[in-house]
């Protein structure tokens, strides 16, 4: 995260340390990514790029998983211009009421988009990626309102 300066959609703004949670461990998440998107109005290099953001993403989510026990993690990219989410949520705070699918889905509101999935992992795209920090902040507050 952070600056890109190849990246005109990217924002200069310090970004927040999320290492402090990352020696807890994440048994039981499953992370899962639907093989099909929108791949039919496409050409096959952003298909690839897409895939590959979302490999990225996955990866990502399986190294978050072996480190934390308790969290909710929300992940994004920007693939040719447009964002992408990927959301899970541990079983224990599934148990408590969160829903991996109504987070990615409330915060690709802000980028308009949208998505959803189960209550473990869900994933969302949208069309403003100048957003994106904006989504991405708002995720604490969405959780703070689905804990009580």
């Amino acid at each position: 995260a952070g600056h890109d300066p190849r990246d005109p959609s990217s924002v200069s703004m310090p970004v927040p340390d999320f290492s402090a949670e990352l020696g807890r461990d994440l048994r039981g998440v499953r992370v899962g990514v639907p093989r099909d998107w929108f791949f039919d109005v496409v050409t096959d290099d952003v298909e690839e790029a897409v895939h590959l953001a979302i490999e990225a993403m996955r990866e990502m989510g399986d190294f978050l998983k072996n480190k934390l026990s308790s969290a909710v993690v929300v992940l994004a990219a920007v693939v040719e211009g447009s964002p992408i989410l990927i959301g899970m949520v541990t079983p224990d705070l599934v148990a408590r009421g969160l829903n991996a699918g109504t987070i990615v889905r409330d915060t690709a509101k802000v980028i308009g988009g949208g998505g959803g999935g189960r209550p473990e992992m869900a994933q969302a795209g949208g069309r403003n990626a100048a957003k994106l920090d904006e989504a991405l902040t708002g995720v604490p507050e969405l959780v703070r309102q689905a804990l009580g």
